[in-house]
């Protein structure tokens, strides 16, 4: 299982830049149908489970399963914390690049660690244990521990996930627009461009190089009609190079879209983009 772990995060970091466009979305679909299967086959064997656990855990008092699912619920929540709070500082500690890239809020912090919402990963997990042990013998409490699973995430859907909103405001975090965020990436990606149409296309005919630069000129015109929060350019001044967009046919574009992707990949590698915005650009 960690090979497999090993491999794919091997792999989200390599193949990006070599895997084309159509077998990027086909890739995309595929995992998106897998997914919502999976998802659906672990609530249908809950569903059929369920009888069959309630009846393995009828020796247990309805007091000593409640104590046990508030017990291991609060240290699944407080484990939470013992992990997140040294997974956010370390890092921060060894890497400038994070110091530099993400500012930090204890309130931020917290928050994370309260959003610890357990579901579909954690039933699995349970599920999977074997009926029986090697030897022939029933695997010990299995039921009791499906029983406790479920609880779990029940527990921390109603108590961490209806909170949030609550929790959000007493804790008083920043609203976080991904519309910037896609706004700044997108940005960030035609200047690259741009750059490399100015210094690298110089010797492009004339008919192609107007081409070129009039289409990414119309796509650094429609990112400015982004709806940005109000106060998004209070502190930044807003930005109009002398050539602030460009454009190109054929052969010219598929090379340009090149080094659009490329810029997108450097971001993303640097930690800069979020894996969904990411995502939806690459598109």
């Amino acid at each position: 299982m960690l090979a497999v772990v090993c491999a794919g995060l091997y792999l989200s970091y390599k193949a990006k830049p070599s895997i084309s466009n159509e077998s990027r979305i086909t890739i995309y679909a595929t995992w998106d149908v897998i997914t919502f299967i999976l998802n659906s086959l672990i609530f249908i064997l809950i569903g059929l489970q369920l009888r069959t656990v309630m009846k393995g855990i009828s020796n247990y008092s309805n007091i000593d399963l409640v104590f046990y699912a508030l017990l291991v619920s609060a240290a699944v929540i407080i484990a939470r914390f013992m992990f997140v709070i040294p997974a956010v500082l370390l890092p921060r500690k060894i890497s400038k690049t994070i110091r530099e890239n993400e500012p930090f809020s204890a309130n931020n912090m917290l928050l994370v660690g309260w959003a610890g919402i357990r579901g579909v990963i954690s039933l699995a997990a349970a599920l999977a244990l074997p009926v029986v042990l090697p030897g022939g013998a029933p695997f010990p409490e299995r039921n009791l521990i499906i029983f406790l699973t479920f609880c779990v995430i029940f527990i921390t859907l109603v108590l961490l996930g209806l909170n949030l909103p609550l929790i959000i405001r007493t804790l008083k975090i920043k609203p976080y627009s991904i519309v910037e965020e896609e706004y700044e990436v997108r940005n960030v990606i035609l200047k690259t461009t741009i750059d490399h149409i100015n210094n690298d296309l110089s010797h492009i005919e004339n008919t192609n190089l107007d081409k070129i630069k009039y289409k990414y000129d119309i796509k650094y015109q429609r990112i400015q009609k982004t709806d940005l929060p109000d106060d998004y350019f209070e502190n930044k001044p807003r930005q109009h190079p002398e050539e602030n967009v460009y454009n190109r046919y054929s052969q010219l574009e598929v090379d340009v879209l090149k080094v659009e992707r490329a810029s997108l990949v450097q971001l993303e590698k640097g930690g800069k983009v979020s894996e969904e915005i990411f995502r939806k650009i690459q598109r």
